[in-house]
């Protein structure tokens, strides 16, 4: 890909650089061709469903919150195998900007039991046992679709495999506590350059270059 257009973030015929994934410097990673990744999971029986993003006709926000949930289930498979080396594990995107940081992680995490997030789908931090559950929520996805349960109120939730509901509804059937962060905040950068509106305001950020 060597543009992106995705209206809803605002994000039209950005032009992107192929290799700044290799500014992070992984140990190990693992390129994939999508279009291999959506036959693989078989994307259709997911978006049948109806989408959630009603500001989003198009679906793609549905489909890359599928590939999302696949490159996070991928990526720790490569590093599961080193667990036992690790007393945390970290899940962080590295599309954000941190406006507000992260508090001492021994106050923090208090068990194998326990995640600690902010937004519960774009960040987490945990032991290796609970960051593992996390990150196999699209074993859930199925259940999710057919179930109808709502993250507030337990009734019959809206269509659509919602990212931030099939993550509680996970974590709930997963019987994993969630502690949500004080104080810490981040706001996602567009491709762009430019702040999340919508993160700026939940993060009380102010900044010129808001989008």
């Amino acid at each position: 890909m060597s543009k992106l257009n995705n209206p809803r973030s605002n994000e039209r015929n950005v032009a992107l650089d192929p290799d700044e994934w290799r500014l992070l410097e992984p140990l190990r990673y693992l390129i994939e061709d999508a279009s291999s990744v959506d036959k693989r999971m078989n994307l259709s029986y997911y978006t049948k469903f109806g989408n959630p993003w009603r500001d989003d006709p198009s679906g793609l926000s549905l489909r890359n919150h599928l590939r999302a949930l696949n490159s996070i289930e991928t990526c720790f498979s490569l590093i599961e195998q080193y667990m036992d080396k690790y007393k945390y594990i970290v899940f962080a995107r590295p599309d954000v900007a941190y406006v507000r940081p992260l508090p001492n992680v021994k106050r923090l995490i208090t068990n194998n039991q326990t995640i600690g997030v902010k937004f519960i789908d774009r960040f987490a931090i945990g032991s290796p046992i609970a960051v593992r559950k996390w990150a196999h929520r699209l074993h859930s996805a199925d259940a999710f679709l057919h179930s109808k349960w709502d993250r507030k109120t337990h009734r019959e939730r809206s269509k659509g495999l919602h990212s931030e509901n099939l993550v509680k509804f996970h974590l709930f059937h997963s019987k994993l506590t969630m502690k949500e962060v004080s104080g810490f905040c981040f706001v996602r950068v567009r491709a762009g350059g430019c702040f999340s509106k919508l993160d700026c305001r939940a993060c009380h950020f102010s900044s010129t270059n808001m989008c």
